[in-house]
């Protein structure tokens, strides 16, 4: 705060300078062209400067007064200062009091990151119908989406919403899909921001900040750290975890290398695209300070029989969910980048039956060439016989004039003996 202060008639004497503020602002120091005139905090609303003894005629009073805005709260979009001047010296013409109005603009880099885990997984095996489900390990491979919502800072977000759309059937015109991400657990959210508000320990005695404090804390009562959706949209079925079966964590599942040649298409299965039926759910986080985090995790198990039964020859499935970040318009926060406000997770799931994909066909050029090469070799081995004289051989007359004349020699050389 810039404030300026005039005597255009006779010296004053006991000079001073009054500023009060709201209590959210703390009073942190001054700077004054005269170093002999000082400013104090009195209480936490009222700084108190001396401009002078005497404050002579003509006389200027320039000081810069700097206020910590930290403990201001979500309900104050703007902040009242009253600046006033007096003296022990009796005033001609007072001035009354000076009253300012500034309006609080918050800054704050907000951004999304989502993760999955596995990041790959295969479907395959026989066709399950839903009645065939006994635990939740009969559905298939389990995954985790996770996002994440990081505040860059430089100013606290009291509250925001994390609107998530997750992809749990297959997309069609009937009221009910096959299942797709099925969800056995209610998304959690992990953070270590304490989100305790000091706004009750304040004193306030304006009727409008009563009534925002008393909705503040009733909204605080209300909402948690947590996600917000039926319960019959978790684990539908009822399907109870298998006795014994104690399977890893998923944060620790690496992704499983694919042997397979892909070279079909892809199937997408995506909540904007409607090929997949979303359910829509908000996760509500609090005070989330300058350069904390929060997790939401969403755990579900992929329906392996709606792809083996339904895309067995495709290259892979993609299976995308979606999370945006809003801010509600009251707090006033202002972004410089919203590109990050809104993140995707994709599960990729491939098939794992070879016999299940029909044989690639062969391509005519190569049966062209297999033919071409067969009859050129073909000639070339008949040629390399004939130069040897493979078909020049000397074969005995089978022929019975043959035999004859054969027979008759013999009868001659028995009657010359």
């Amino acid at each position: 705060m810039y404030v300026i202060t005039n005597n255009f008639n006779e010296s004053a004497y006991e000079a001073q300078l009054f500023i009060s503020h709201p209590p959210s602002l703390t009073y942190i120091s001054h700077i004054a062209e005269n170093k002999r005139q000082t400013c104090i905090r009195t209480n936490n609303t009222l700084v108190v400067c001396s401009i002078g003894n005497p404050f002579k005629k003509g006389d200027v009073a320039k000081i810069i007064l700097r206020f910590n805005p930290e403990g201001l709260e979500d309900y104050e979009s703007h902040l009242k200062f009253v600046v006033f001047a007096n003296s022990t010296s009796e005033e001609k013409k007072p001035q009354g009091p000076l009253e300012l109005f500034t309006n609080v603009i918050r800054r704050a880099e907000v951004g999304l990151t989502g993760a999955v885990r596995p990041e790959q997984v295969f479907y395959g095996g026989e066709v399950k119908g839903e009645y065939a489900m006994e635990y939740r390990d009969d559905i298939g491979s389990r995954v985790l989406h996770s996002y994440q919502v990081t505040n860059k800072g430089p100013w606290s977000v009291s509250s925001l919403v994390v609107s998530i759309e997750w992809p749990f059937q297959v997309g069609n015109d009937k009221p009910q899909g096959k299942w797709l991400l099925y969800l056995d657990e209610k998304p959690i959210v992990e953070s270590l921001v304490n989100y305790s508000s000091p706004m009750a320990s304040l004193v306030l005695t304006d009727s409008s900040q009563l009534t925002a404090l008393k909705s503040y804390q009733t909204k605080l009562s209300l909402d948690s750290w947590e996600c917000h959706l039926p319960d019959n949209e978790v684990n539908p079925l009822g399907l109870p975890q298998r006795p014994g079966l104690a399977e890893p964590p998923l944060e620790a599942l690496m992704t499983q290398p694919s042997n397979h040649t892909r070279t079909k298409r892809d199937t997408e299965m995506n909540c904007l695209l409607g090929t997949a039926k979303c359910i829509k759910f908000n996760c509500t986080l609090f005070n989330l300070k300058k350069d904390h985090s929060a997790t939401i995790k969403i755990q579900a198990r992929l329906w392996n029989s709606t792809l083996v039964e339904d895309y067995p020859k495709v290259n892979q499935v993609n299976i995308t969910s979606r999370a945006k970040i809003h801010l509600p318009e009251s707090l006033n926060i202002r972004q410089t980048n919203t590109q990050d406000d809104e993140a995707y997770v994709v599960t990729t799931a491939f098939p794992d039956l070879i016999d299940q994909q029909e044989p690639e066909a062969v391509p005519i050029w190569i049966i062209v060439v297999a033919v071409v090469a067969g009859l050129l070799l073909l000639i070339l081995l008949t040629l390399v016989l004939w130069k040897l004289g493979f078909f020049k051989r000397r074969r005995p007359d089978p022929t019975l004039s043959g035999n004859l004349e054969k027979s008759h020699r013999e009868d001659n050389g028995d009657y010359s003996s």
